[in-house]
């Protein structure tokens, strides 16, 4: 089959490769679209627990009922996203977390943004951030217990138990999720 160019002034001919060509890619992009419809990009991890400002963090642990939970993340960090799937994507974890603790996600912004809220930039300085994700628990005495990476939901999980079980008897719920 040959086409002609559309100029009418012109007798030339569509070189054969090119319709060839044109054709492979009209195959392989139909070939993508039927394989992105059978296969859809996971969906971003639902986060399930009820993070709270700084300021209501610091008013309610003041209080002396619970300690604070800091989750200090970056977007763009592979094992932080992972720790939000298993972890605060889990409704029994989540509500466990929401019910012994007061947690506070403190997100770096640095690489996106160039700098981070005065509030992470704080945190980060008062706890010795080094690396993400870092969990801090801050007991309502003031002393901190910190972990560093991510390995399952279950250490995760055996970390916070721990930490709950320092706390006086009835101080904040140490059942668990």
């Amino acid at each position: 089959m040959r086409i002609l160019n559309s100029d009418p002034h012109s007798s030339k001919e569509m070189p054969s490769w090119l319709m060839g060509l044109t054709f492979l890619l009209f195959l392989a992009w139909v070939g993508s679209a039927i394989y992105n419809n059978a296969h859809p990009a996971p969906a971003a991890a639902q986060d399930l627990v009820r993070w709270q400002t700084f300021s209501d963090a610091d008013n309610q642990w003041k209080r002396g009922t619970k300690p604070i939970l800091y989750d200090f993340s970056a977007a763009w960090c592979g094992p932080c996203q992972q720790m939000k799937k298993d972890v605060f994507g889990d409704q029994k974890t989540a509500d466990w977390i929401n019910q012994s603790f007061i947690p506070v996600s403190a997100l770096d912004r640095q690489q996106e943004d160039g700098k981070n809220s005065p509030e992470v930039e704080a945190l980060q300085k008062q706890y010795d951030i080094q690396a993400f994700p870092t969990l801090v628990v801050k007991f309502p005495n003031g002393s901190f217990k910190t972990q560093v990476g991510y390995d399952s939901q279950e250490k995760t999980i055996q970390f916070l138990q721990e930490q709950l079980a320092d706390l006086k008897p009835g101080s904040a719920s140490a059942s668990t999720p």
